[in-house]
């Protein structure tokens, strides 16, 4: 199986040829180190943790030439998030579409949120 960086290693050129030179990574706010109190599923925060860090290196590697964007998409009304989660899938996608449109090159490489906030590492 390929690694994340395969993967987008694989893209690279591609979308740094693109109009819009962004690559999109939809993590979860579990991942962040710094509020790693709560709810304890390891393997699910392990992994999205892992995730957001490799994007913040691939942005550092591909700087001036990739956009990178690391969204977490809220608690969302799906099979994992539940039907009680109070975001729907369309709000959050058409957030995080909103986002990855009007990202910025200082913006490359940051944990946003669906909303576009700052979350922390």
């Amino acid at each position: 199986m390929a690694t994340v960086s395969e993967t987008a290693a694989a893209f690279a050129e591609h979308v740094a040829a693109s109009e819009r030179r962004t690559m999109v990574f939809v993590t979860s706010q579990l991942g962040s180190i710094s509020q790693a109190a709560g709810v304890r599923r390891y393997a699910y925060r392990n992994s999205k943790a892992g995730l957001n860090m490799a994007a913040r290196i691939l942005a550092l590697e591909l700087v001036d030439r990739v956009r990178v964007s690391i969204l977490h998409p809220a608690h969302v009304a799906t099979d994992m998030g539940g039907q009680a989660a109070p975001v729907s899938p369309r709000e959050s996608g058409r957030g995080m579409r909103r986002i990855a449109d009007r990202l910025t090159d200082r913006q490359s490489g940051t944990f946003l949120d669906w909303r576009g906030r700052p979350l922390p590492w």
